[in-house]
């Protein structure tokens, strides 16, 4: 039902985490992906290629309205942290969300702040020149440290 879900990229900061849109969960074995953490919902059986500990699902609603998420500066580094925990372990990860657009840039931009020592803003420009359609709402956004969303380019 959605749109543009394909998109996959690899991280800017570490080339072991993929970036994508739900759509690519259908390439997991044929990268060689062997965990995933999804920010939007599936469960085991939409990842059959991967067993059902290395798959870590994170429900965070893309929304402007606050009460839609409890606790979402919690949740969405809890989910930077499986990433790291994943990548520990020495596994490929695939990190997304339905488009790629502001659940995955936001949880890339969490990760890459604490794989490069940067902020999670620098990280997240980083994710954007990778990831041109990146845009994490304004509630993500203060996650991240910013007032609001970045500005869209017309």
């Amino acid at each position: 039902m959605w749109g543009r879900t394909d998109a996959l990229i690899q991280h800017p900061h570490d080339d072991g985490v993929w970036l994508g849109g739900v759509g690519s969960v259908a390439r997991v074995a044929e990268l060689g992906i062997d965990a995933v953490v999804s920010l939007c919902r599936l469960g085991i059986d939409d990842v059959p290629a991967v067993g059902a500990a290395d798959h870590a699902t994170f429900w965070v609603v893309d929304s402007h309205d606050a009460g839609l998420n409890a606790h979402p500066d919690f949740v969405l580094r809890e989910a930077a942290a499986a990433v790291e925990r994943y990548r520990a372990k020495g596994k490929t990860v695939l990190l997304h969300c339905v488009r790629a657009e502001s659940r995955t840039p936001t949880v890339a931009a969490l990760y890459g702040a604490r794989v490069v020592d940067v902020s999670p803003l620098e990280a997240l420009e980083d994710v954007r020149r990778m990831l041109p359609g990146a845009r994490p709402n304004p509630q993500f956004m203060r996650v991240l440290g910013g007032d609001s969303a970045p500005a869209v380019e017309s």
